[in-house]
């Protein structure tokens, strides 16, 4: 998959950033490919138990974050997904979105990174990716929009 994260709104007040659902069928996919040809075959090779292992991780797997206006906070969900961490930010602490753009080597591609600066000085590596398009620039549009503060850096 060239980028694993989109951007969509679930519901009017949450914005949510993260993998497609597309993500987690496609390993599920490979899973139960690996599972067939091992019991097909009668026996699991330690490479099909690998593959197996690290398809049934990218089902499991989860990272988001959820821009909730309602709520009044920014949750930022990691881990697999039983045992995930969300850590919590509130919106009032929000100054501004930034888009930071670099090169990053190559034809005409470029290094981009949408971060959330927050008041208290730190700040929030939302999403990163090499790209020859301006998705990203989009998605942190949407984003400071959705939480009524200005972005700079376009």
């Amino acid at each position: 998959m060239r980028s694993s994260l989109r951007l969509s709104a679930s519901q009017p007040a949450v914005l949510r950033l993260g993998a497609p659902v597309s993500f987690r069928i496609v390993f599920g996919v490979v899973a139960l490919f690996m599972i067939g040809v091992m019991v097909t075959g009668g026996r699991a090779s330690p490479v099909a138990l690998v593959l197996l292992a690290l398809s049934l991780v990218g089902v499991l797997f989860v990272d988001e974050w959820l821009f909730d206006t309602a709520a009044a906070e920014i949750r930022h969900r990691t881990g697999l997904l039983f045992a995930a961490r969300t850590r919590r930010y509130p919106t009032a602490d929000v100054e501004e979105v930034r888009l930071h753009r670099g090169p990053a080597g190559g034809f005409s591609a470029r290094f981009y990174r949408v971060a959330v600066a927050l008041q208290s000085g730190g700040e929030l590596s939302v999403e990163m990716d090499k790209t020859t398009d301006d998705s990203l620039a989009g998605h942190a549009q949407a984003i400071a929009d959705h939480l009524g503060v200005p972005l700079v850096g376009r």
